[in-house]
């Protein structure tokens, strides 16, 4: 199956350090800036519709 640890063994684990040496994807120009920021406004508007259909308030 799998292997069964202790809640103590968690601890004793071994962590992978992530490499966070690689570059965040970034927008090539101001207009993929421009397209990203109007995406994410009509997913928040989509947001906001839907709390509003299910009544729930949202400042």
């Amino acid at each position: 199956m799998g292997e069964v640890f202790k809640p103590e063994d968690i601890l004793k684990k071994e962590r992978r350090i992530p490499d966070l040496s690689r570059p965040m994807p970034q927008p090539i120009n101001l207009e993929a800036i421009i397209q990203d920021i109007a995406s994410i406004k009509k997913e928040i508007a989509k947001i906001k519709s839907v709390l509003k259909a299910h009544g729930i308030r949202y400042e």
